[in-house]
C-alpha cells in the first residue's frame, strides 16, 4: 500500500512538472507574440530539467542522510554533487537568457531546493509548489522581455495566477488518501470541497488572459474543456487523480493558446 502511494505521488509530482512547463513556455509565447528563438527555447528547456533536477537531488539527498544503510554518506556525496551540477546549469541558462531572468535564478533555486524537502502534501506545500509554477512562468517571460511590470504583463499574472491556483489545489487535495483511517475524515472532506473550489476558480484567470489577449473562439472552446477536466476528476469516487488531469490540462492550454490567435 506504502508503495502505490509513493508511485502515484511520483505520478503527480511528474505531472506539476509538465504543467510548470507548459507554463513556461506559454508564458514565452504571449510575451514574444509568437513563440521565443531557438536559442531561447534551449535555454528555457535547461532551466525547467534544472529546476526538477534541484528537487530530485534534494529529496533525495535528505533520504540518503537520514538513511542508516552501509554507503548512504557516499551515496549523498554523489547526489550532493549532481545538485551542485544542477544548479550550475540553471545559473548559466538564466545567465545567458540575460536581464531579468538573472534576477530570478535566486528565487527558482530556492523554491526548487524547497520543493524537494517537503515531507507531506497540505495547503503549506500547495503554496510553495504555486510559488514554483508561477516562477516559471516569470521566467519564460522575462526570457523574450526586457521588464516583468507593464500594462502587458497582465497576460503573464493572469497564467502565473492558474498555475500558482492549480498547483494550490492539487497538493491540497492531495492530503486526503494520507488521512484516511486517522479519524480526521471531517477535515479531509474540507479539504477536498476546498481544493475543488480552488481548482474551479484556476480556470477564471485563463477567461481573463483570453480576453486581454483577443484569443478566438477557439480559446473559449477549449477553455470549456478544462472546466470539464477539472471538474470530471472529482467525479472518480474514492481516487484522485492529479496526474491525468494535470497532463490534459497542460495539453489543452498548449492547444487553446495556439489556436485562439488564429481563430
Amino acid at each position: 500500500m506504502q508503495f502505490k502511494s509513493q508511485l502515484k505521488a511520483r505520478k503527480d509530482i511528474l505531472s506539476y512538472g509538465f504543467l510548470g512547463l507548459v507554463g513556461m513556455f506559454g508564458a514565452a509565447y504571449l510575451g514574444a507574440d509568437g513563440g521565443p528563438g531557438w536559442v531561447t527555447a534551449g535555454w528555457l528547456v535547461v532551466v525547467g530539467l534544472s529546476a526538477w533536477g534541484l528537487g530530485w537531488s534534494a529529496a533525495s539527498l535528505m533520504g540518503a542522510l537520514k538513511s542508516p544503510e552501509e554507503g548512504a554518506k557516499r551515496k549523498a556525496a554523489e547526489i550532493g554533487i549532481w545538485l551542485a551540477l544542477t544548479l550550475v546549469a540553471m545559473g548559466a541558462a538564466c545567465w545567458m537568457m540575460g536581464g531579468q531572468t538573472r534576477s530570478l535564478f535566486p528565487a527558482l533555486a530556492l523554491i526548487s531546493l524547497s520543493v524537494g524537502m517537503l515531507q507531506k502534501p497540505g495547503w503549506i506545500s500547495g503554496i510553495i509548489w504555486g510559488f514554483g509554477g508561477s516562477l516559471l512562468a516569470m521566467v519564460g517571460w522575462a526570457a523574450v522581455n526586457p521588464s516583468l511590470f507593464s500594462v502587458k504583463n497582465g497576460l503573464l499574472w493572469f497564467l502565473a495566477a492558474f498555475l500558482f491556483l492549480r498547483l494550490m489545489g492539487c497538493e491540497a487535495g492531495r492530503e486526503a488518501p494520507q488521512a484516511e483511517g486517522t479519524g480526521i475524515e471531517d477535515r479531509v472532506d474540507y479539504s477536498q470541497e476546498a481544493a475543488r473550489l480552488v481548482h474551479l476558480v484556476s480556470l477564471a484567470p485563463l477567461f481573463f488572459l483570453g480576453q486581454m489577449a483577443g484569443m478566438g473562439v477557439i480559446y473559449g472552446i477549449l477553455l470549456f474543456f478544462m472546466l470539464v477536466v477539472s471538474e470530471g476528476q472529482y467525479r472518480k469516487v474514492g481516487r484522485r487523480e492529479w496526474s491525468q488531469a494535470n497532463y490534459l490540462l497542460g495539453i489543452l492550454l498548449v492547444a487553446a493558446l495556439l489556436a485562439g490567435r488564429v481563430v
